[in-house]
């Protein structure tokens, strides 16, 4: 005998439980589009409400805050690679070496001596001494004055010139002995020229330039320099070192 099997309800389909006023009102509002030409749009979009500018603002500050979080973070990362000149220019010394002093006053004390260059000098005539040099500008010291320039001799031939010129009263005494490379030599400034090294007059005490050889092209220059600060006016003098009785005898300002 068949079994009888009762019909249970389908599981597949969901049941309907919206109410039926809900289902009415859909019904009309289908049925109205229908009746003006329109279409029925089940998804209806609504327009965005427009941000204000205290939103826009603290969205932009936001996104600065995470902008400079990020690059903090990259900088984090990359720090222990990084070295202090990578952040800070090197900045170089503009202070000049003792060297480099030395070498820019070699090259002007050259150029002075070779062009034959006294500045700041002039000669006046006095009624005791004769002719002097004194400064119409003011010298450092250290810095150069003039070349005592002439005739560069040995001390065998200085020592003959020298008979020579004490037989003729009118020539004076023109000659400078100095020591370079352990032999005596002399600078024979006789002659007269315009040179104006051989003119400055003799102070033991009161001197205010000093003599300095200066070698160019292995040969040696003899020269004057400011002993100390000179001002303008002032009579140019050093001592020649000359302490022989004979000398002193015939030249007494040799010993003042």
């Amino acid at each position: 005998m068949p079994s009888r099997v009762k019909k249970g309800k389908s599981h597949g389909k969901k049941e309907n439980k919206e109410p039926r006023t809900k289902l009415k009102d859909d019904e009309t509002k289908a049925e109205f589009s229908q009746e003006n030409g329109q279409e029925e749009n089940p998804t209806e979009i609504k327009p965005k409400a427009k941000k204000t500018s205290r939103q826009i603002r603290s969205v932009k500050m936001l996104s600065s805050v995470l902008n400079t979080s990020i690059s903090n973070k990259s900088c984090l990362n990359t720090s222990s690679n990084r070295k202090i000149t990578d952040y800070f220019q090197i900045r170089k010394s503009s202070r000049k070496t003792k060297s480099d002093l030395e070498k820019e006053r070699r090259h002007l004390l050259e150029n002075l001596i070779k062009n034959c260059i006294e500045d700041g000098l002039e000669v006046r005539h006095m009624n005791e001494k004769g002719r002097g040099v004194f400064s119409c500008k003011y010298f450092k010291k250290g810095d150069f004055v003039c070349e005592y320039a002439g005739e560069m001799i040995t001390y065998q031939v200085a020592k003959k010139r020298e008979e020579i010129y004490a037989q003729d009263s009118s020539i004076g005494c023109y000659m400078y002995f100095f020591e370079y490379k352990t032999k005596i030599w002399c600078i024979d400034a006789t002659a007269e020229t315009e040179r104006l090294g051989r003119l400055l007059n003799h102070s033991k005490t009161g001197g205010n330039c000093r003599t300095q050889l200066f070698e160019i092209d292995s040969k040696p220059h003899l020269i004057l320099v400011a002993a100390r600060d000179i001002k303008p006016g002032e009579e140019m003098l050093y001592d020649y070192g000359d302490r022989n009785k004979n000398s002193i005898e015939s030249h007494p300002w040799l010993a003042k």
